[in-house]
């Protein structure tokens, strides 16, 4: 995931990763690890529910 994740408003990171997530899904994908540029870890696959489990929602400066 490119770092435009992070211009992206709460909504719409949510639909995106659930748009992706029900993708993989559909491929049968067990888990689904989304990582930004830097390697950090944003979004996986939720262990109990259907959505998506968003991990990281701000770019934060190191």
């Amino acid at each position: 995931m490119g770092n435009q994740w992070y211009d992206l408003t709460k909504t719409e990171q949510d639909s995106l990763g659930n748009n992706i997530l029900e993708r993989s899904q559909s491929l049968d994908f067990r888990k689904l690890d989304i990582l930004d540029n830097q390697g950090n870890l944003v979004a996986r696959t939720p262990v109990v529910g259907e959505q998506i489990i968003i991990l990281k929602r701000n770019h934060s400066i190191q």
